[in-house]
């Protein structure tokens, strides 16, 4: 079977409107604990607020324990006060 190159355009439009449509978790507290039980390629907001202790002392400290490689992922949303961290491994 073929498919022409404007329906495979089409799915992977879909495909990438489905994944930006979907909810992203929002941790409040916690950090140490909710960096562990993220899933690989999970995206979550944490507040601004915890930014420096995030990307400091506790991400050094999953991965030291957990193995948990953790990066921000786009820039800080200072508008809603949040921004995002990805799990890369």
């Amino acid at each position: 079977m073929e498919e022409s190159v404007e329906g495979i355009a089409g799915a992977n439009n879909n495909q990438i409107i489905n994944l930006m449509a979907k909810e992203v978790k929002k941790i409040t507290g916690d950090w140490t604990k909710s960096i562990s039980e993220m899933k690989l390629n999970e995206v979550v907001e944490f507040p601004i607020s915890a930014y420096d202790g995030i990307m400091s002392t506790i991400r050094y400290r999953v991965r030291r324990r957990f193995g948990i490689i953790i990066k921000r992922e786009g820039e800080l949303d200072y508008k809603k006060g949040v921004f995002r961290a990805k799990r890369i491994s």
